[in-house]
């Protein structure tokens, strides 16, 4: 008898749930909380020796069962996830927050019934997308899951995902709303380290002019940073396109270097260029590596590309000055010599004559004269070209 009395009263208690549920249009997530579905948990944990029903259940009886372990399921989970739960009834503009809701927020008054003392914690920046985010959601049924930032109890403001499901009366409008929070802060830190991360790897790439790669063989896809796409002065394009266009850029007579690299699977180190927009020509220099699976196949190739086209036309620009000086030097030289030949000549007549005439010392004065003439164009000439070449050089 006792066990048929009991067995009643659960039944009873499992009726009077799905009642009120279906009452408040099948929204359950605030009445897994209630104090009914806690009493019949317990009740159902304290007498797990007793049989609530004597007999077989009935259809009604078993989908009654049935629905109380799946919604003590969901509860469970919810509290596993250490989400909070809240319930907003618009008609009445009332709101039910959940303990764990209330620990999550911190700054929250435990009066608190409804969506001002919320709202008055949204961080102002994110204010008009969570309201642009529920109107989407009331008006185009659009999924509501929506990022933003709460002011916690400590001042600090904190990341939250919100997740949500209106419900509509027959005329289409939204008349309850309910749903999750869950403090993302954690990841929404992780995710701004590596922003900053990336950030500051490409600031560093543009300005060291390198650009990072990687190859995977297996799919015949090549993967760039962006910085290589403004050194090879391309657009972007799929990966598995890239290195038919890194290839097609190469200088004709520089893609056996490529290749011999690669063919050589260890790390290299290689220079060429690369023909960009209007037949313009860069000077690269590559590094890679190769990446082993464990059974010795390569499965990746990464490395750098760096621009290094001044490099390159300031080694030229040296060349070419040091080599303009050793022929300046050596057509000097050779200009030089008729002038400084006559001088001395000059010099030794005057040295050995004590008895020169007039005539004669104005004709050495007139060699004189011409031969200084030609050293100081010469000499001219020699600044000028100086001059000009480092006008290039700049």
């Amino acid at each position: 008898m006792l066990q048929k009395q009991f067995g009643k009263i659960i039944v009873g208690h499992f009726y009077i749930l799905h009642l009120c549920r279906s009452v408040i249009f099948c929204t359950e997530l605030k009445y897994l909380l209630n104090t009914l579905d806690t009493l019949s948990t317990q009740t159902f944990a304290q007498n797990q020796a007793i049989q609530p029903l004597p007999h077989e259940p009935t259809e009604m009886e078993q989908g009654l069962l049935d629905t109380h372990l799946s919604n003590e399921r969901l509860l469970l989970a919810i509290q596993g996830s250490g989400d909070g739960v809240w319930d907003w009834d618009i008609q009445t503009d009332e709101a039910y927050f959940s303990p764990r809701f209330r620990e999550m927020v911190g700054n929250f008054p435990d009066d608190a019934k409804g969506l001002d003392a919320l709202a008055k914690n949204i961080h102002p920046e994110d204010m008009p997308a969570t309201m642009a985010a529920i109107q989407a959601h009331f008006e185009k049924k659009a999924p509501f899951h929506h990022e933003y930032r709460l002011l916690s109890a400590n001042g600090v403001y904190r990341w939250y995902l919100a997740m949500g499901q209106a419900v509509w009366d027959d005329t289409g409008k939204p008349i309850r709303m309910a749903g999750l929070l869950s403090d993302i802060t954690p990841r929404k830190e992780m995710e701004e380290a590596l922003r900053l991360s990336e950030l500051n790897l490409r600031y560093a790439q543009e300005m060291a002019q390198l650009g990072s790669w990687v190859i995977i063989p297996a799919t015949s896809e090549m993967i760039w940073s962006d910085e290589l796409f403004r050194i090879f002065e391309i657009e972007k394009v799929s990966t598995d396109q890239l290195y038919a266009v890194y290839r097609a850029a190469l200088h004709p007579e520089d893609g056996y270097l490529l290749d011999e690299a690669i063919q050589s699977g260890k790390i290299y180190s290689i220079e060429h260029r690369i023909i960009c927009k209007a037949g313009k020509i860069k000077h690269i220099l590559c590094t890679g590596y190769f990446v082993y699976d464990a059974q010795g196949q390569v499965i990746q190739i990464k490395g750098t590309a760096q621009d290094i086209t001044l490099r390159k036309m300031a080694e030229n620009n040296r060349i070419e000055y040091l080599q303009m000086l050793e022929d300046l030097l050596f057509s000097l030289s050779h200009k030089i010599r008729k002038p400084v030949a006559n001088i001395q000549a000059i010099v030794q007549i005057l040295d050995g004559d004590d008895e020169i005439s007039e005539a004669d010392l104005k004709e050495c004065l007139s060699y004189l004269n011409h031969s200084n003439q030609e050293l100081d164009a010469y000499i001219h000439e020699m600044n000028n070209m100086l001059a000009e070449k480092k006008r290039k050089l700049r």
